[in-house]
């Protein structure tokens, strides 16, 4: 169902008219929207996917049914306690920024009525009748963030001057879902952003604007996603600028290109690989939702690893733990070995993975499985 929101357009904004398609449960999506209000673009609409066409995209990419919270809540309440919720969201923001985090979502509805511009909450992006309203805005540029749907060949083809996705990696590499997840767990050293035109084939398009940004030893999913959300928001700008001038640039994508898919399955850690490749894991599912492992059929959240100095144990089976070193343990992989630092024991709170032999037992008697091995002994 297309539902909206409109009221008189706001005065002092020039000729470029933009339709925007957010993904407003996504931090990195519903980031750009406040840069793009403060330019001097004409927004003519905000296209945000309904709660039941977010809960398809979350329940694919974490096998989980519930979604994330509706962000309706938060606009009520802001609603009928002003004040508190403007300190709220300052010392939240200032939070942030001292731990060096992304910006927390941002209610883009809201920002959208305060500023006039239409709200289209729709099941279906690309149904007949958004399609048509689409068309109805007559945009220059359509721009998306983080939209959780393909777009097809007749919305790609309504914007006059171009329509781009901005995409939280260096383009050609880590097309698809969870690009940030991607680069950290494959082992990338540098990763950006890139804006490009949107084509049918799934980031396949013609680059507009790339920025590079280096992938550090100790980032985690938390530090690099708030570094390249801050870049991204960055770009919206130049733009901007851009598209002012008339169509959008295009140059095409170079070198080897990757693609992911996601899959709770893919934080899964699989003890025959290097202990390299299984840190770089578990960096890219800190602070949540930690990389799994299995020990004595219960599932082992790993939210911190670090891999040993010294040669490999010569007949430990890889997962095998080989020796308990203060507060973490040392265990065994495909190719050397690796301390587990820190953990989180069927759900609880973070601890550190020291606490597992009081639950389980003595190093020499535990080893951490995979998935195929928890579920073969549980009989599935």
């Amino acid at each position: 169902m297309l539902t909206a929101k409109s009221r008189e357009k706001p005065k002092g904004k020039d000729s470029l008219r933009v339709v925007v398609f957010c993904g407003d449960r996504s931090r990195y999506g519903s980031s750009h929207v406040p840069a793009l209000l403060a330019t001097q673009a004409r927004v003519e609409a905000l296209v945000v996917p309904s709660a039941g066409r977010w809960a398809k995209f979350h329940a694919k990419a974490t096998g989980q049914s519930t979604p994330t919270p509706s962000i309706g809540l938060r606009s009520r309440v802001a609603e009928r306690f002003p004040v508190l919720h403007r300190l709220w969201r300052t010392l939240r923001q200032s939070r942030q920024a001292r731990r060096g985090e992304a910006p927390g979502n941002v209610d883009v509805r809201r920002l959208a009525a305060e500023a006039a511009v239409p709200v289209f909450e729709v099941e279906d992006v690309n149904d007949e009748h958004v399609v048509v309203t689409i068309e109805g805005c007559a945009p220059d540029v359509c721009v998306s963030f983080a939209y959780p749907q393909i777009f097809r060949e007749r919305l790609i083809r309504c914007p006059s001057n171009g329509f781009v996705n901005f995409h939280p990696s260096l383009l050609p590499r880590c097309r698809g879902r969870n690009p940030v997840f991607w680069a950290i767990a494959s082992g990338e050293v540098v990763t950006g952003v890139t804006v490009h035109h949107i084509e049918p084939a799934i980031d396949a398009g013609g680059i507009v604007l790339q920025a590079r940004e280096p992938i550090r030893p100790d980032d985690t999913y938390a530090t690099l996603y708030a570094r390249l959300t801050r870049i991204s928001v960055g770009l919206v700008t130049e733009l901007v600028a851009l598209a002012k001038q008339g169509p959008l640039p295009s140059r095409p994508q170079m070198g080897e290109p990757s693609y992911f898919s996601e899959s709770p399955e893919d934080r899964d850690i699989d003890w025959a690989r290097t202990a390299n490749d299984i840190r770089n894991l578990v960096r890219a599912c800190s602070p949540s939702p930690g990389a799994r492992a299995w020990l004595s059929r219960r599932e082992i959240r790993i939210l911190e690893a670090i891999p040993c100095d010294g040669p490999d144990h010569p007949t430990a089976a890889p997962g095998s733990v080989l020796a308990v070193k203060g507060d973490v343990l040392c265990v065994a992989t495909g190719r050397g070995r690796l301390q587990i630092v820190k953990a989180i024991i069927d759900g609880a709170s973070p601890a550190p993975a020291r606490r597992l032999l009081s639950r389980f037992g003595p190093p020499g008697s535990l080893r951490f499985e995979g998935r195929e091995v928890a579920d073969a002994r549980r009989g599935r």
